[in-house]
């Protein structure tokens, strides 16, 4: 029996956790707290961050899909090839061999 109110009690926290970021801001905004405000002082500093996002976004794309690096020696393991090789590896190769 105790096994089983443990279970229940650890599914109605487990909801009540998994919809608090719809119930959170409504009941924020039930209390007349908005987070408008707050974002609003981020304004200045948005051409900063759309900078920074791009930059970032730049660098994921050319460090999965940039030149190749060497692959591995024989025996070496399969994470010396890095991420371009992963990429390629998984997602299907630009290069085809001929095989």
């Amino acid at each position: 029996m105790k096994t089983r109110g443990v279970t229940l009690a650890g599914s109605v926290i487990g909801g009540i956790l998994a919809s608090a970021c719809c119930i959170g801001p409504l009941v924020l905004a039930l209390l007349g707290i908005s987070g408008a405000a707050f974002a609003r002082s981020f304004e200045p500093l948005r051409p900063w961050f759309l900078v920074a996002t791009y930059a970032l976004l730049g660098w994921a794309f050319y460090s999965t899909y940039g030149p190749a690096r060497a692959e591995c020696g024989p025996g070496e393991p399969a994470r010396c090839r890095g991420p371009t090789a992963r990429a390629r590896s998984c997602c299907g190769s630009r290069r085809r061999s001929s095989s």
